[in-house]
């Protein structure tokens, strides 16, 4: 059970007037707004002003002897009491000035029939030491009203949150269900590259029989509604497959509630496990594959790999990827431009080389500083990201740029160490990527704010720019690896 206690000044009651009730916004009380709480968000945010305390109680239902849930009216006081108690210990100010009364809803059950509590007028339980007033239907003051809206939000929003009710929405809803599974840039052959405008991403997505693809176009109009993260599969190479536990009733497989980094369920992680190499010490070097999937270990651990160098603001980053994917994988971080070395056959081969050149140049940093480079990583937050795009986005670049890029090379020719000394051996060149950033010219970027939480959110309007990761709607951005997983209306 969830009792919402507010507190009012009893001066504002006029400011709650006129104001819409449950029965305004939801006619039918079977047919509550699902996941997008948007109209009833509107609504409560024009009153919120005036809610001078707020407490959640949540009351579990306890159970009669036959196993059923017990509606007492004790059951009901219980949580009255608990909630007035929240509330009077939570602001020494209300208690100081005293209140004056405290207005209760007369429960009800299932069925909507009324569950009298009035006969405990004259019991001893401690809630009737209040100024208690009850209210029904008919009598509902608007701050009862108010409390209503209130009281139903934190409902659905727990609703909503709840594993059998999503599983339940996705088996019976139609085709208006994707399951994103991917942000994808192309990715041309990087000595062929003519640091030109690649093509627009795309957005992967897999409907209940297929996958397909969703090109991003700046002007295009968008509206997508992320509701819950599923599992996204297991993979052969670098192809998105479905995940095992995919069934009829599980179109988009197993849904992740928790709040951790995992893109997959355990049975999907332990098939997927030489995916991690990708992005963390390789466990070989590829040859002795044990992972045991020799299909990855021939054709990834076992191939070419670059290593890149990309400046972030005032941070340069060191990274590694597979050489076909160099320019897309610098597409996919908002780079703007980047320092390359190919090819590196192994990808144990480039992830010591990558560590070297990082450890390296963190402790060459104070050389560094005369390109306004403060800082030295092998990843980059989005925030940095971010603010990377807004201010490069202002002044179209800088020919410091490339001063910078020379002068790391001619830094790191400065070492001995083997593996940077094989590093400089390899080909090398820079690239420029300004060409696929895309922001529409009436676009106040300084005005825009950066949305850091995605699920329940509506990406709805015009698409006014799409660098790296993140897409500009209506004023904000928002970060797409975010969306990966979501099944989204």
């Amino acid at each position: 059970m969830i009792f919402v206690g507010l507190v009012f000044d009893s001066g504002d009651v006029k400011n709650l007037i006129p104001i819409k009730t449950k029965e305004d916004l939801f006619p039918d009380p079977r047919n509550l707004p699902q996941f997008d709480l948007s109209i009833l968000e509107n609504e409560l945010i024009r009153y919120k002003k005036y809610v001078v305390s707020y407490k959640i109680v949540d009351v579990e239902k306890p159970k009669s002897d036959s196993g059923g849930v017990s509606e007492t009216p004790e059951r009901f006081l219980d949580g009255y009491l608990e909630t007035i108690k929240a509330i009077l210990s939570s602001d020494l100010m209300i208690v100081s000035e005293g209140i004056m009364n405290f207005y209760a809803h007369v429960p009800i059950n299932e069925d909507g029939e009324t569950i009298t509590v009035q006969k405990s007028l004259y019991s001893s339980h401690p809630i009737f030491k209040y100024p208690l007033t009850f209210q029904s239907k008919n009598s509902f003051n608007e701050f009862m009203h108010l409390a209503r809206l209130f009281a139903v939000y934190e409902y659905l929003k727990k609703r909503r949150l709840l594993r059998r009710y999503i599983n339940s929405y996705v088996k019976n809803t139609g085709d208006n269900l994707l399951h994103v599974t991917r942000i994808f840039w192309k990715s041309p052959n990087l000595q062929h590259y003519t640091d030109s405008f690649v093509g627009y991403p795309d957005i992967i997505v897999k409907t209940r029989t297929e996958f397909k693809k969703i090109s991003l176009v700046p002007g295009r109009e968008i509206n997508i509604f992320p509701i819950a993260r599923f599992c996204l599969g297991i993979t052969d190479g670098l192809k998105n497959e479905s995940c095992i536990q995919s069934s009829n009733r599980r179109p988009f497989g197993t849904l992740l509630t928790g709040k951790g980094t995992f893109e997959r369920c355990l049975s999907c992680r332990e098939k997927s496990i030489h995916i991690r190499c990708l992005y963390q010490h390789p466990k070989c070097d590829g040859s002795q594959v044990l992972c045991h999937n020799n299909s990855f270990a021939g054709n990834v651990c076992n191939g070419n790999f670059s290593i890149y160098l990309s400046i972030f603001g005032d941070i340069l980053k060191v990274g590694r990827c597979i050489f076909s994917r160099t320019v897309g994988r610098l597409l996919e971080q908002s780079a703007f431009d980047g320092l390359i070395f190919y090819p590196i056959n192994s990808i144990d081969a480039a992830h010591n080389i990558e560590r070297e050149v990082a450890t390296y140049l963190r402790g060459q940093v104070k050389r560094l500083n005369r390109y306004k480079i403060n800082r030295v990583a092998r990843r980059v937050k989005t925030e940095d990201r971010f603010e990377h795009v807004k201010l490069l986005s202002k002044n179209n670049g800088s020919s410091e740029r490339g001063d910078a890029y020379e002068g790391i090379k001619h830094l790191l020719g400065k070492t001995n160490r083997p593996e940077i000394y094989s590093l400089l051996a390899l080909e090398s060149r820079k690239i420029d990527l300004a060409e696929n950033w895309f922001i529409d010219e009436n676009l106040e970027i300084d005005q825009t704010v950066l949305s850091k939480e995605i699920q329940f959110k509506r990406i709805k309007g015009k698409i006014e720019g799409i660098v790296g990761p993140f897409l500009f709607v209506n004023k904000k951005a928002y970060n797409l690896n975010n969306l990966q997983g979501f099944v989204v209306e």
